[in-house]
């Protein structure tokens, strides 16, 4: 394994940046505004990873109040998780549009699901496993199309 440039966006106790930094080029930058935040993700932001507090318990409150169709936990729960939706579904596919809409519809499944999520692990983890399942779904469909008109053209 290879060093990582690692951004660490949140208060960390100094024996865990102690133990990133042994391995891997670590900066520590709390209080980063998100924009910032996804800026240092992008392609050419040259940070490889993110470290922030984990968001589990605030996330299945939040979570929890979509189920019962609060349209403001809905819109704090978007607001937390679609930056980093969006750019790590940009990372798996070349067009902007297609992650722009799966991003959207995994949304749209969030709030027609909440009710679903157990509580069993991260609603990050969660709403990625939506997330990756629509964009893998679309591009079989894209797929399938191809070949059906190669096959017709």
């Amino acid at each position: 394994m290879g060093r990582h440039r690692i951004l660490v966006a949140e208060p960390v106790a100094a024996p865990a940046i102690e133990l990133l930094s042994a391995a891997h080029e670590t900066a520590v930058r709390p209080g980063l505004p998100r924009a910032e935040l996804l800026a240092a993700l992008s392609e050419d932001g040259g940070w490889d990873a993110l470290v922030v507090r984990s968001q589990t318990r605030v996330d299945a409150e939040l979570l929890a109040a979509v189920a019962e169709g609060d349209p403001e936990a809905f819109g704090v729960l978007y607001d937390q998780h679609a930056p980093w939706l969006l750019v790590r579904l940009r990372q798996r596919t070349a067009s902007v549009d297609l992650a722009d809409q799966v991003a959207q519809e995994t949304f749209l499944v969030v709030w027609r699901d909440a009710g679903r999520f157990r509580g069993r692990g991260e609603v990050g983890a969660w709403i990625w496993g939506i997330a990756i399942r629509r964009l893998l779904d679309v591009q079989r469909g894209d797929a399938a199309q191809g070949r059906l008109a190669g096959l017709l053209g």
